[in-house]
């Protein structure tokens, strides 16, 4: 809750705080790889704002893999609409900014945020779901 107070600023409802992206970083990102999905799309969202489209990307896309392995394992039926919009606009902004997001280094990228942090994002989901 406190990283997005911190990243949306006086634009949330709520108007708590300021706007302050590195304390935003740092409760969502926190959130994020304990395994709270919202904040996985948060930071993504927060990095394209920030114009750092491969932080997007990975971002976006460690989130799309863990919603649709979650709607996977309960056979929900949905479109993703907000992962594919999401992805969208990352690539549109990177490709304006002539910026490459989706090279070899990428996918390293991905394969070491997964063996660092992945056991951890999917064991909060497995306490979750048997609780």
């Amino acid at each position: 809750m406190l990283g997005s107070f911190y990243r949306l600023g006086e634009k949330h409802p709520a108007k708590v705080f300021a706007r302050n992206t590195t304390q935003a970083k740092t409760y969502l990102s926190n959130a994020a790889v304990g395994g709270n999905y919202a904040a996985m799309a948060s930071m993504a969202e927060l990095e394209l704002q920030e114009k750092n489209y491969r932080e997007a990307m990975l971002w976006a896309q460690v989130y799309a893999y863990f919603t649709m392995e979650d709607a996977k394992k309960i056979k929900a039926k949905s479109n993703f609409a907000y992962e594919a919009d999401l992805l969208k606009r990352i690539m549109r902004q990177a490709e304006k900014q002539k910026t490459p997001v989706l090279d070899s280094e990428f996918m390293l990228d991905f394969d070491n945020f997964f063996k660092v942090h992945g056991e951890t994002i999917q064991a909060s989901h497995r306490r979750d779901a048997s609780a």
